[in-house]
């Protein structure tokens, strides 16, 4: 009885450090995203936003630029 709760108290231990490393991961991928290279990165036009159609301008840009 005591080897099987020596295993499992290894088993947990284990589980809750892998868990910890996990939230450090996370921790980490979430600071990248937010720095400002990856904000870049990630920039849109809002006429290039949803399904990935573009779409025109407005028409009274459109008679600006011309």
């Amino acid at each position: 009885m005591n080897a099987t709760a020596d295993v499992f108290r290894t088993l947990t231990d284990e589980r809750r450090e892998q868990c910890a490393q996990i939230e450090d991961l996370k921790l980490a991928v979430a600071k990248l995203g937010a720095t400002p290279e990856a904000k870049r990165a990630a920039f849109q036009f809002a006429r290039e936003r949803g399904d990935g159609e573009v779409v025109d301008l407005p028409e009274f840009l459109v008679r600006k630029m011309h």
